[in-house]
């Protein structure tokens, strides 16, 4: 500690010599947006630093002659721009959007050009809009499965499994306040919309000490503040969802404003279908998103975040008397989804000193109704089981760069959870009167959760290093956790071009993610550590090296994880549908090993750029009460998992692009066979037989002891955007699944030709995604 604070102290006397400081923001010159991560340095050294998460930076300057700063920024034009240095005030610099493009040669930076390990990946949204995508629906998660490392589960499901980890142990932020749940469609569509998104960015390890409560990684997104110049009105129309958003300026400039409305639509059509189809018996799914973001500058000093983010997945099936009998009526209707809000203010003291606070509300929850009804005899019996978690939370965290080779992060926050991890109510009228009313599930829970760090980032010329340190507490009934988080991430620079990097990380998870194992739509329920079920615990090293030149970037890193008190179900658990309390009918105290070699490698410049990324990897379990007590593969453990991609600008309106996977078959259990089983008779005076065997029923071997068919496939797409009269628009044609594979989504039994008297059981395999095409059309004016 003293070591620490003696290098903080020199750090500051050093700083305190410099007396020239520069200071403003960075932003987007088409849009105000601010460019969080663009990097600003002194022409012709390598002295710099980088803007924050409004777009701020702060640089110190050896002495007035070094006047000249370089701005770099993904997918952005470097620029080169000449400072006043007798202007205190914050200052202003605007970078435009693009690439050169010369004789459709590109330079087309896709990923953090600055970073202190290689657990740390962003890819600019206009490059993520290029990529094909599933049914017309650019997808943000979706993207960042063709990284290393990452994988998405089943055919076309935008999941995050990071390093083999589960969804439930990602930690995703939307301007710095935590979602439960991210995915639409069972899974097949992210409710992240690419034209509500700033900035996102995923660490995979290495995570600095202001990210915890999850174990495996962290996906950080930042919404549209809007442009606090001018007017602008987005709309899209696709095969799945339309979309529309607006943006403009507030109180004359001094602020801004962004609203984006996303809607599927395909209810409009299975509706009316199946409800002519099937004897007036219909069925309907249909997801939303809304986001909205307004800022407002109070004071040269004081700025002003407000965000919302609001998301809903309804499934209904309504059954009427032609299908039931006379009389007989039926609805269910599912539905889940989000609400978030967030408050914020920045506040300046001086150059390089700021604070944040933050104050944020959000809610996911899971409702399933079911409503039977009878005219003739004047019988209703209704049914719904219900699932929630409400969090209220402030934090604040300030920022202070004494100088250019350091900067401290520290901050603190406190959150307050309400769980009713699953409650079913019952009620059941006959002839008009009552005769069951029920309620029955888990009890609801209280929980309070706190956390501090701090964050000691030094930049030297032959080392770069994060230190930094997270102190995490847990209340659930009157049982207290605490844990001390230590984090280090460095990289050394051995040549110009080339750097080696290791991290380290420990982990803590309060909130587990509980999912029904179903083949259709997942639904997930959150439950809370509590005495029974302690927290669960990861350590994950990462030692990797990298080198990155003008036109090409590349890497290789291996990773080790150890994660546990893991939680489960237990072998034929589900959620829904039992009184038991949930903590009855997990596993507890599971241990999990997570270890790979990751490889990547990019063409940044060129006619055709892209890049290619491999894992090999292996993932395991190990629970008392499941497969014996001995270790089994992971749900998502996958050997091989390897991506191509590929961009052509065509000309200065069409770009071609392209994208290639393949992954090992995942494991799963499947019955080894079946045998007769035993089962007393009623025995009849005088008879001897006193059980029958007819009866079959099947038997398991290992838990995920067969693997599935490996799974590979190439999509293709192609965008145009062209400008006429202030209207910019764009046509996207996109076809998944190009060649059209059977890739499998799950595996059943069935017996070959029974009407025919062969009873042979054969193993079949069920497809989901064929060869699939899409069109989208947006106009931006």
């Amino acid at each position: 500690m003293k070591t620490l604070l003696t290098i903080l102290f020199v750090c500051s006397f050093i700083a305190a010599k410099s007396q020239v400081i520069v200071h403003g923001y960075i932003k987007d010159k088409t849009n105000n947006e601010p460019l969080i991560g663009a990097t600003i340095s002194i022409s012709g050294t390598s002295t710099g630093t980088s803007t924050n998460n409004t777009g701020y930076f702060s640089l110190r300057l050896a002495d007035a002659t070094q006047n000249m700063l370089t701005l770099r920024y993904i997918g952005y034009k470097t620029r080169q721009v000449q400072i006043n240095l007798k202007n205190t005030a914050p200052q202003y610099f605007y970078l435009e959007p693009g690439v050169e493009i010369d004789e459709v040669t590109v330079k087309a930076p896709l990923f953090s050009e600055k970073r202190m390990g290689v657990n740390l990946t962003e890819i600019p949204v206009q490059e993520l809009k290029k990529l094909p995508a599933l049914g017309g629906e650019v997808d943000l998660l979706r993207t960042y499965q063709l990284l290393p490392g990452v994988q998405g589960g089943s055919e076309g499901k935008t999941g995050l499994h990071v390093r083999g980890g589960g969804p439930g142990q990602n930690l995703i932020l939307l301007d710095g306040s935590p979602l439960y749940y991210v995915n639409h469609l069972g899974g097949f569509s992210s409710i992240f919309d690419p034209e509500a998104v700033n900035n996102f960015k995923l660490y995979k390890g290495g995570f600095p000490a202001r990210y915890g409560g999850r174990l495996s990684s962290v996906l950080d997104v930042q919404m549209k503040e809007g442009d606090k110049n001018k007017s602008e009105t987005f709309i899209s129309i696709g095969t799945i969802s339309g979309r529309f958003n607006m943006q403009g300026p507030l109180q004359q400039g001094k602020g801004s404003y962004f609203i984006s409305v996303r809607r599927m639509w395909l209810d409009f059509l299975t509706r009316p279908f199946s409800f002519a189809a099937f004897d007036k018996a219909s069925f309907g799914y249909s997801f939303y998103d809304v986001n909205a973001k307004a800022t407002l500058q109070l004071s040269e000093k004081d700025k002003l975040f407000l965000s919302l983010y609001s998301g809903d997945d309804k499934l209904v099936f309504s059954y009427r008397e032609k299908i039931l009998g006379t009389g007989e009526k039926a609805k269910q209707k599912v539905k889940w989804g989000n609400l978030l809000a967030v408050a914020r203010l920045n506040h300046t003291f001086k150059p390089g000193l700021s604070n944040n606070t933050k104050v944020s509300f959000t809610k996911y929850r899971f409702i399933d109704k079911d409503l039977f009804k009878n005219k003739a005899d004047n019988t209703k019996y209704n049914s719904a089981f219900k699932s929630r978690i409400y969090d209220w939370a402030v934090n604040n965290d300030v920022e202070f760069q004494p100088g250019n080779a350091y900067k401290m992060l520290a901050g603190a926050g406190a959150t307050f959870h309400f769980f009713m991890p699953g409650k079913t109510t019952a009620s059941n009228i006959n002839e008009g009167e009552t005769y069951i009313d029920s309620t029955y599930g888990s009890t609801s829970l209280h929980a309070f959760e706190s956390q501090a760090y701090i964050e000691n980032i030094f930049s030297f010329k032959h080392l770069n290093f994060n230190l930094g340190a997270r102190l995490s507490h847990f209340l659930v009934d009157g049982k207290n956790y605490f844990y001390a988080e230590p984090r280090l991430s460095l990289g050394i620079p051995i040549t110009p071009s080339t750097s080696v990097k290791a991290s380290y990380t420990q982990m803590h998870q309060y909130v587990n993610m509980l999912s029904n194992p179903t083949a259709g739509f997942e639904t997930d329920f959150w439950v809370p550590a509590t005495e029974k079920v302690p927290p669960s615990g990861s350590r994950q090293f990462a030692i990797g090296i990298e080198k990155n030149t003008s036109k090409f970037e590349a890497g290789i890193e291996a990773y080790y994880k150890k994660l546990n008190n893991l939680v489960t179900f237990k072998e034929g658990e589900v959620f829904q549908g039992n009184a038991t309390d949930w903590q009855e009918r997990v596993a507890i105290n599971g241990t999990g090993t997570s270890k790979g070699i990751e490889f990547f490698a990019r063409k940044k410049t060129g006619k055709i750029t892209g890049w290619v990324s491999y894992t090999l990897a292996k993932s395991d379990r190990q629970f008392d009460e499941i497969n014996f007590g001995e270790t089994y593969p992971f749900k998502y453990d996958r050997r091989h998992d390897l991506s191509v991609v590929v961009s052509v600008p065509i000309n200065e309106e069409w770009n071609f692009s392209s994208t290639w996977v393949y992954g090992s078959g995942y494991p799963i259990t499947l019955a080894l066979g079946k045998m007769n089983t035993i089962e007393m008779n009623d025995i009849p005076n005088g008879s001897n037989n006193y059980y029958q065997f007819d009866e079959y029923g099947e038997y398991y071997g290992r838990k995920n002891s067969f693997k599935m068919q490996d799974y590979h496939r190439l999509d293709i797409g192609f965008t145009r955007t062209r400008e006429s009269y202030g209207v910019e628009r764009t046509l996207t044609i996109g076809i998944y699944n190009v060649y059209n594979r059977k890739n499998p989504y799950y595996y059943f039994y069935k017996q070959r030709k029974p009407w025919r008297g062969d009873y042979t059981t054969e193993l079949y395999k069920s497809s989901f995604l064929p060869f699939l095409p899409a069109i989208s059309y947006s106009w931006r004016f």
